[in-house]
């Protein structure tokens, strides 16, 4: 089940914020101006799941269960609960609403005087946060995958509970594990399937699109048990020969990163919620504005994508798949975060990809830069 609304109150940057989400998501903005502050509000929810459900308790009337919230952990480390209230706050209360499609509102709240959060969930016959969690890990619908991903290796760590459960790991370090068990695994969705790929298998499909991104490149996933490591390499193809298999240090950081964002858009089913910061890291514009049209056509079969970036190629690559039809206009946003004028507080502005590929809007500060210094240069 997708996020349809999310709204803080007097959390870290924001007095108040409430942004509606489609399937596709865009937060762009200025470095320290909020964007990550809503992702980190998801990962506060994620992080915490089994206390959340485990404090569910239906015959509570008024759903207000109290909880110690884990600030610090293997997903997201925000520090002291009372370093997350809003610095011009006119109260000490803070909190944290998502609402899903059937108009299920759960929100987390907390009183920085007091030692426990509050639980309130506005239907009591639903699971605490439906959007975001499920009883059963291996039917798990919410993936992130951080910017600090996994570096170029020689062999990789295994996880079989991660793997099992169709996760990756947050920064991407179990990819090559999940690669070597689910190579022949058929894609989710067949609309996914690369036009050069002769199967709907994963590993051809993840070969295929990180070819758009480094061209005709093939990708090797394999455990070692006597290791209890697995080993990625790839491979390039030149003419009718094709070359020897390189290991990730003697291939661009580039491919290594993007790698297990390629995979979890394919691995991706409808209706899951997909989280991925800066998914251009390291690579050339070319790639980013690919890289671009495959989230879109992620999005656009049905799997809810929330993206942070700082790529005018990434913002011009789904403005060029909105034109091509590859998403409708009304499937995505684009949030632009600012400060607000004489404010320390952090307001969003929307702006809509029109389906000529224009934008609704181009604020000061928006993907400008590029003009500036021509402008610079010309003067």
């Amino acid at each position: 089940m997708t996020i349809s609304n999310i709204k803080l109150k007097n959390f870290k940057s924001f007095e108040h914020l409430d942004i509606k989400l489609k399937n596709l998501n865009v937060f762009a903005g200025t470095n320290s101006v909020g964007k990550s502050t809503i992702i980190q509000a998801l990962l506060l929810i994620k992080q915490n799941e089994q206390v959340l459900l485990n404090s569910f308790n239906p015959s509570d009337e008024n759903m207000q269960n109290i909880l110690r919230f884990n600030t610090y952990g293997s997903m997201l480390d925000i520090g002291d609960d009372n370093s997350l209230l809003y610095i011009d706050a006119s109260n000490d209360e803070l909190s944290v609403s998502i609402e899903d499609h059937e108009g299920i509102i759960s929100t987390i709240s907390k009183d920085t005087n007091e030692k426990f959060w509050k639980l309130d969930i506005s239907d009591l016959n639903t699971q605490p946060f439906s959007s975001l969690l499920s009883e059963n890990p291996s039917q798990n619908s919410f993936r992130y995958l951080s910017t600090n991903r996994e570096k170029p290796r020689v062999i990789y760590p295994l996880s079989h509970y991660d793997v099992e459960n169709n996760s990756l790991g947050d920064q991407g370090q179990f990819t090559t594990h999940y690669l070597a068990e689910n190579k022949s695994l058929p894609l989710n969705n067949l609309a996914l399937k690369h036009p050069n790929s002769q199967t709907p298998y994963l590993l051809e499909n993840v070969s295929n699109w990180l070819s758009e991104v480094s061209e005709n490149i093939d990708v090797t996933a394999k455990v070692i048990p006597e290791a209890n490591q697995a080993a990625l390499t790839f491979s390039y193809a030149y003419g009718s020969s094709k070359t020897r298999e390189l290991t990730p240090l003697n291939v661009g950081f580039g491919v290594t990163h993007v790698l297990p964002v390629i995979t979890m858009l394919l691995m991706a089913s409808i209706g899951d919620t997909i989280v991925i910061e800066n998914p251009e890291t390291h690579l050339h514009p070319k790639g980013q504005a690919n890289l671009a049209k495959l989230i879109a056509l992620v999005a656009e079969q049905g799997v809810q994508i929330i993206i942070e970036t700082h790529s005018d190629h990434i913002i011009n690559g789904l403005r060029v798949a909105t034109k091509q039809k590859v998403i409708k206009p009304n499937n995505s946003k684009v949030y632009f975060f600012k400060k607000k004028h004489d404010s320390i507080a952090t307001i969003a502005q929307e702006i809509l990809i029109q389906q000529d590929g224009s934008l609704s809007s181009w604020p000061k500060g928006f993907f400008d830069e590029w003009d500036n210094q021509l402008d610079l240069l010309i003067w």
